[in-house]
């Protein structure tokens, strides 16, 4: 019994070490990043004349407010799928408020965000709404006074900015 503690110990550790390794990699991969260069950055990028362009973000972390110490809220861009569909409301989809299940009204437009969180989709005049690909579902944590989800409204002849936020984080 005491040969085999002597060869499992010392695997149990090396195992225990490396997997605690891989999560520290994971997290360093996400740093928070100064907003407004990666908003500037990704401005920059546009060049559709009329439609929807902005940066898709997300916050983790606690994000509680302490006083004299520096909690692990970070924000960071990133890469996903974003719908656009006509103006959808509260009755047009299935699941739960902010993680939809199915949207039940017409894709207008999607794109994948880059390595910035950058998008642009091009669109005619009117009144849409943003969905949010995470973890096959449909992620939209805004409403307006009708009950329309993640609303954006595109004027003629000009782009809106849309700035979206996954949030994971603890408050």
């Amino acid at each position: 019994m005491r040969k085999n503690l002597k060869f499992i110990l010392p695997l149990l550790l090396t195992t225990l070490l490396i997997s605690c390794e891989k999560e520290i990699e994971q997290k360093t991969d996400r740093k928070n990043y100064n907003l407004e260069e990666l908003f500037h950055l990704n401005n920059s990028k546009i060049t559709i004349k009329q439609g929807i362009a902005g940066t898709l973000t997300m916050k983790e972390g606690n994000c509680m407010p302490m006083i004299g110490i520096d909690g692990n809220c970070i924000t960071f861009p990133v890469q996903r799928t974003i719908r656009v569909y006509e103006y959808t409301t509260l009755k047009e989809v299935k699941g739960n408020i902010s993680s939809y299940d199915a949207v039940n009204s017409k894709l207008v437009g999607k794109t994948e965000t880059d390595a910035d969180g950058f998008y642009q989709i091009g669109l005619l005049p009117g009144k849409y709404s943003v969905f949010i690909m995470e973890k096959n579902k449909y992620y939209a944590n805004g409403l307006d006074g009708q009950g329309g989800i993640n609303p954006i409204l595109i004027e003629k002849d000009s782009v809106t900015i849309g700035l979206f936020n996954i949030d994971y984080a603890v408050y």
